[in-house]
């Protein structure tokens, strides 16, 4: 059924559709296609020829409890690896920055060129801003005739 049909439908409707769909039987399961036997290829005729090899020695005997231990016949340790040398790593400087960082050493300049003898920070909001902004926007004002606050 169309699921919009069923949305339409008055919930008695609805009880008595779900109900009609629960006393039917199940679907039984299709039957699966059976599998083709394909027959394996044939293994060629390969002798094998057996290879000597060579004895392995026999495991020395345990000391008897209580016995001291013959210091010659102890397994060597193999040697360790010697550890790397850690370089020492420094910090590149950042060639460009905000004007902040500039400010504060981090940066060597901005990314329009400004140094930290063209910063400044702003005597009304403590921003860092830029010296050459600064006194053009204090000749502006004086001539619209503006007075800072």
């Amino acid at each position: 059924m169309d699921p919009a049909m069923f949305a339409q439908m008055s919930p008695a409707s609805k009880r008595a559709y779900r109900k009609k769909l629960d006393s039917m039987p199940a679907m039984p399961n299709p039957p699966k296609p059976k599998a083709r036997k394909v027959p394996l290829p044939k293994k060629k005729n390969v002798v094998k020829v057996a290879t000597p090899k060579a004895p392995t020695p026999a495991p020395a005997p345990a000391p008897a409890p209580g016995s001291p231990i013959e210091l010659d016949n102890l397994p060597t340790p193999k040697p360790r690896m010697r550890a790397k040398a850690e370089r020492k790593m420094r910090m590149m400087k950042p060639k460009i920055g905000t004007k902040l960082k500039v400010w504060n050493g981090n940066a060597d300049r901005t990314p329009g060129g400004l140094i930290k003898s063209d910063l400044m920070k702003s005597p009304r909001t403590g921003k860092v801003i830029s010296k050459k902004q600064y006194e053009n926007g204090k000749l502006r004002a004086k001539n619209l005739g503006l007075t800072p606050k």
